[in-house]
């Protein structure tokens, strides 16, 4: 389902600040759109991918973790980042069933929830195929 042009134009706003290093301006942006449309899953992942880069670890995987709510199986870059968040934070149990739904929602075929704005992740998808194996590979180990 494509975007709305206001819901777009939101994301873009926030992308631009981001890019221009104004990251609490740009998460500003998305947390006023998410107060308008609390259910606006492409906004919880975009402030999940920005707090992520930012280094606010905790705030990424609560936005990580709403994206992935909202997007279900239907997108697999939240579940994806999750895990990574989670990784670098030590939840290694959390990360490894994060990296398992990443996995399961690749194999579907699904996209990785941000091709609505086009920005070609898909060819990305059996390199994160790969990577969530490495991952669960590795955690393996670990028990």
């Amino acid at each position: 389902v494509p975007l709305q042009k206001a819901a777009l134009d939101v994301l873009v706003q926030a992308e631009t600040y981001f890019r221009a290093g104004a990251i609490p301006r740009a998460i500003e942006v998305l947390d006023a759109a998410l107060v308008r449309d609390p259910l606006f899953a492409e906004a919880q992942l975009a402030r999940g991918l920005i707090c992520r880069a930012a280094g606010l670890l905790p705030q990424a995987v609560q936005a990580f973790r709403c994206a992935r709510f909202l997007m279900a199986d239907d997108a697999w870059l939240p579940p994806y980042q999750l895990g990574g968040c989670l990784d670098e934070l030590g939840e290694l149990q959390d990360s490894v069933e994060a990296y398992r739904h990443a996995l399961a929602v690749v194999e579907t075929g699904a996209p990785s929830g941000l091709t609505r704005f086009g920005d070609g992740t898909e060819s990305l998808a059996s390199t994160i195929a790969e990577a969530c194996r490495h991952k669960l590979r590795a955690a393996s180990r670990w028990r």
